[in-house]
């Protein structure tokens, strides 16, 4: 798909998948951002939001792009809190 700004998305960034508790998943996202990623590659299925969200505001920064797959139609969308605010 090609892009539609002049905004560069990181080819590396850190992957949320399912694990850790959410206070290991903050800790891992505001390390991950404040050592220079610029990525968090994440899932509505994952149930992560919370987390990386906590990990994002600690972080400081607010130039991260959140990439975050799309649920399948098959499966009934599951409510998601914001990640700012």
């Amino acid at each position: 798909m090609a892009q539609t700004t002049a905004l560069a998305i990181p080819r590396l960034g850190l992957g949320s998948a399912e694990g850790p508790p959410h206070e290991a998943m903050a800790s891992a996202v505001e390390a991950a951002v404040r050592s220079g990623v610029l990525m968090i590659d994440t899932a509505q299925n994952y149930g992560s939001e919370a987390a990386i969200g906590d990990g994002l505001r600690r972080s400081g920064r607010d130039d991260v792009f959140v990439l975050c797959e799309a649920v399948h139609e098959s499966r009934p969308p599951r409510p998601s809190p914001r990640l700012t605010g």
